[in-house]
């Protein structure tokens, strides 16, 4: 199912928040919206940060709002951030293991907008601690060792 041609209420409030976002920060350059590969419905982007132009693209998937719109470089070929996966999409604030429906594609643009300008890739200076949105339990950061021995609080402590 198509969703932006049966929620058109959802498309339009996506469409506003976008446009508001624009008309507020200066650093949002240009904005196009298109179907993209497969059908999904994208928006082109440029961010401007620390004098450079950033070109991002959201893509929406088929299942949204219920799926999160992922957002990438228009150059499939740009590799932005430590903070970016092999497939090219960017790990913002919002993802598969956050989402919910309220959040729009402008907070997605200003998630973008903040990871750039603290990452500041295509310069030398870094503007802050980037943290992950991904608390790992202690059992999740070991798993990748075949061998592994976790000494609890309790055992520690005994004499």
């Amino acid at each position: 199912m198509v969703w932006f041609l049966h929620d058109l209420a959802r498309l339009e409030l996506e469409r506003r928040a976008i446009e508001q976002l624009q008309s507020d920060a200066s650093w949002l350059k240009g904005v196009e919206w298109m179907i993209a590969e497969g059908g999904k419905l994208a928006v082109d982007a440029e961010i401007e940060v620390h004098g450079n132009l950033y070109q991002a693209r959201i893509i929406y998937p088929a299942a949204f709002p219920d799926a999160p719109p992922v957002v990438k470089p228009k150059n499939p070929a740009e590799r932005w951030s430590s903070h970016q996966y092999e497939s090219g999409t960017l790990c913002i604030e919002w993802g598969p293991d956050n989402w919910h429906r309220d959040i729009n594609g402008a907070q997605l643009l200003e998630s973008t907008h903040r990871l750039l300008h603290r990452d500041n890739p295509r310069g030398t200076e870094k503007f802050g601690v980037l943290h992950s949105r991904h608390a790992l339990s202690l059992g999740q950061e070991i798993r990748i060792y075949p061998i592994r021995f976790c000494l609890g609080a309790q055992l520690g402590s005994a004499r």
